[in-house]
């Protein structure tokens, strides 16, 4: 029978993959390679919400997230302004104190959505994409993988000097060390300070001081200060990100060698934004800026490292008039500060105030480019940065803040009933001279606020809009004064009175436990808020990573809720069982939600979840058992779903049905999983089925980790039969050499529906 049933299965089994089950905000990526081929040499998961990256003009990457057919749903620019892209030059090249890298090494968030099957990383060459890498989804979270297990036993020591709110919505700057042996600890954070103070004593980072988090990274070198390959004799120390003068040929281009280093060591910060400050434990005058702004900590730091921040922050340029010589008879330059046109109409608006005008000599150049005033910080230290600089900046601090923080309600669509008034709000983060407006339907309701009534006696049925725009007034920029406003839409629906189901109440017993696979009894009390009465409901009961539990959450079991009438609510003590695969490590909260399944209209249905507290930690099954359960995919979860009991497919077209088997005791073990038309028995009608046109079941034959475990599909080809049917899913064991054992210690119910 053995023999007949492998070569039986050999024929029909389907192995793939296991789905993929949680699903961050963010996927922070180490990008390495060069002009021709890169690849994700590192990534960390981000709970923070992705943002996008800031847009530094330059040579234009794209990294594109395909779904599984293949069809791009978003995009993200990879900035590659600070490289050269040379293949042919496998050094730096610097122009004044500006570095253009010979490789690329950058880290860039991207959304870490559960639709990715793949990501396609291209560049575009006079207009034409080429592609330069395919990321799979399961070589992403590899990367998330090894680079979690690679991470050293000592690690850097993170320290945060200002925080200022969510790294989400703020400007996170990331200092590093270089040089600074362990015992100049208490230096480096000296240098930080006094950085921080000449910074923000700076316009605009004075007044948009708030839109900012400041970190430290301090790793320690072997040796105190950098590299001076042109002394006699050379200088060279043993430093982690190997800092150096004399780069690309500058003496005072004080620059690092190990790049990928230093990006890895930025991403233990709670956000890095893909631009990173480095100061340098030597006296010897220097700095560069390019991927990083890196300074020296001598006496003159602080505006030098304010300086290069100037270039790696806003993109401005250099507005000194030596290094080259002749005159500039290239393009117009990208940098604000900066123009070929003698009328100089780039600052236009600014002309004539207090100074601004049109000066030749800039960027290395004495003729041929003009800047906007006789000095500036771009142009020697100790002054402050010209107006034209300020304005750029200043937008610049927007592109990863939006001023209007913590919109509420926080989801959309909000369910309202009609006659009931409906607030909005929001927190202004607008430093000065703001004004702000409140639209429905694109009909301005209110002027100024920070929040908003909706009433909605006379409003229709039906869906609306309700925006808020906020635009930040400054003084400091006259020129594309559109960067600096923000809106937020709320998707209002207005319905009519409805019933309202929330969960008031849920316990469980002291002590319960959370062992893979142990059952506890759990009472929960749904209510209907509502004075509209509710019909027949269900409520689902799951776990979660955080105390806010939704649908997303793991699904544990479910229950039915009668119909409640107005304030009514329903008791229940149900037995829940804790999953047999649990994943890796985790602290869990246990909760329900009403209306679980979500089939009725309600007046909110933003509030039907509840969780129990504190929460526990979990232990996985350690013994002998083999068990196999549902592991059912929806829509937007996060964190997975798994169902113990009954699940209905429509199987119309076949469906996929993803499940997991557990059995620590029995690693590298083969699994047959075949859906059978008997729960009594399994040879029962198996043959019988194998024989017909189109069969209830599918087999798969698998084997299991070295940890036991096995995530197959069973695909279920779809049937003629017009009756809801009943099947189960079974499981087959057999030893490594092919040897039967045994049957499943459980068996799964199916409902199959045409």
């Amino acid at each position: 029978m053995r023999l007949s049933l492998l070569c039986t299965i050999s024929l029909l089994a389907c192995v793939l993959p296991a789905q993929r089950t949680t699903d961050a905000k963010t996927l922070l990526l180490l990008v390495e390679g060069d002009a021709q081929r890169v690849s994700v040499t590192a990534a960390w998961r981000r709970d923070a919400r992705f943002t996008a990256a800031r847009d530094h003009g330059g040579p234009v990457a794209w990294i594109k997230l395909l779904d599984t057919d293949g069809q791009v749903f978003e995009r993200v620019r990879l900035d590659l302004a600070t490289f050269h892209l040379d293949a042919k030059n496998t050094n730096p090249v610097v122009f004044g104190d500006q570095v253009r890298e010979p490789g690329i090494v950058r880290l860039v968030k991207i959304p870490d959505s559960l639709r990715t099957a793949s990501l396609a990383i291209v560049r575009v060459i006079d207009g034409v994409e080429r592609r330069v890498a395919t990321v799979s989804r399961q070589q992403l979270d590899r990367a998330v993988t090894t680079t979690a297990a690679a991470q050293p036993t000592g690690a850097p020591v993170v320290k945060t000097h200002l925080s200022n709110g969510p790294t989400a919505n703020r400007y996170d700057i990331v200092i590093l060390a270089d040089g600074y042996i362990a015992v100049d600890q208490a230096r480096f954070y000296s240098d930080v300070t006094g950085w921080m103070s000449n910074l923000f004593g700076k316009e605009p980072f004075k007044s948009y001081k708030k839109f900012f988090n400041v970190h430290s990274v301090f790793n320690a070198s072997n040796q105190r200060g950098a590299d001076n390959p042109r002394l006699s004799p050379p200088k060279f120390v043993d430093t982690v990100y190997d800092a150096a003068y004399w780069t690309g040929g500058t003496e005072r281009c004080l620059y690092i060698k190990n790049t990928s280093q230093a990006h890895r060591d930025a991403a233990f910060a709670p956000d890095v934004e893909g631009r990173i400050v480095v100061f340098v434990n030597d006296p010897k005058y220097g700095g560069c800026a390019g991927t990083f702004s890196v300074s020296y900590n001598g006496s003159s730091a602080n505006e030098v490292q304010s300086h290069e921040f100037g270039h790696s922050f806003g993109g401005l340029a250099d507005e000194y008039d030596y290094g080259r010589s002749g005159t500039y008879t290239g393009p117009e330059p990208s940098n604000a500060n900066a123009t070929a046109d003698s009328t100089c109409a780039k600052w236009s608006l600014w002309k004539g105030y207090n100074g601004v005008g049109c000066f030749e000599g800039c960027r290395y150049y004495k003729k041929g480019l003009w800047r906007p005033k006789t000095n500036c910080l771009m142009r020697a230290l100790g002054i402050q940065l010209c107006e034209i600089c300020v304005e750029e900046l200043t937008k610049d601090c927007y592109t990863n803040v939006n001023p209007i923080e913590s919109p509420q309600p926080a989801a959309s669509p909000v369910r309202v009933e009609r006659g009931k008034p409906q607030v909005f709000s929001f927190s202004n983060l607008v430093p000065g001279s703001v004004r702000v407006r409140w639209l429905v339907d694109n009909q301005v309701k209110q002027t100024g606020g920070t929040s908003f009534t909706l009433q909605t006696t006379a409003m229709a049925l039906g869906r609306h809009a309700v925006l808020v725009e906020v635009s930040d007034l400054s003084a400091l920029v006259r020129k594309d004064k559109q960067k600096l406003v923000h809106t937020h839409t709320w998707t209002v629906d207005i319905i009519d009175p409805a019933p309202d189901l929330v969960i008031t109440a849920i316990s469980t017993p002291s002590g319960m436990a959370w062992q893979a696979g142990a059952q506890q009894s759990v009472t929960i009390t749904t209510r209907n808020a509502s004075s509209i009465a509710a019909p027949a409901s269900v409520t689902t009961i799951h776990l979660g990573l955080s105390s806010t539990v939704s649908r997303k959450s793991y699904l544990l079991w479910f229950y039915d809720v009668p119909a409640l009438g107005g304030g009514q609510s329903d008791t229940q003590t149900v037995k829940i069982q804790m999953p047999w695969c649990w994943m890796d490590g985790g602290t869990w909260y246990l909760g329900a939600f009403a209306d679980g399944y979500a089939g009725v209209v309600e007046a909110n249905e933003n509030n039907n979840g509840r969780a129990v507290t504190p929460p526990r930690p979990r232990a996985r099954y350690t013994g002998a058992g083999r068990h196999i359960e549902f592991m059912i995919p929806r829509a937007g979860a996060t964190d997975g779903a798994y169902h113990h009991g009954r699940a209905t497919w429509e199987a119309r077209n076949g469906v996929a049905e993803l499940l997991c088997i557990t059995a620590p005791r029995y690693p590298l073990h083969w699994v047959v999983t075949i859906m059978s038309a008997s729960d009594k028995a399994f040879a029962y009608d198996i043959w019988s089925q194998l024989s017909i046109s189109a069969p209830l079941f599918w087999p798969v034959l698998g084997k299991t980790s070295g940890g036991g475990r096995l995530d197959p599909v069973l695909f279920v080809p779809g049937f003629v039969s017009s009756a809801t049917l009943t099947s189960y899913t079974w499981t087959l064991w057999m030893t490594p050499s092919s040897q039967f054992i045994g049957f499943g210690d459980n068996t799964l119910q199916n409902e199959l529906r045409k």
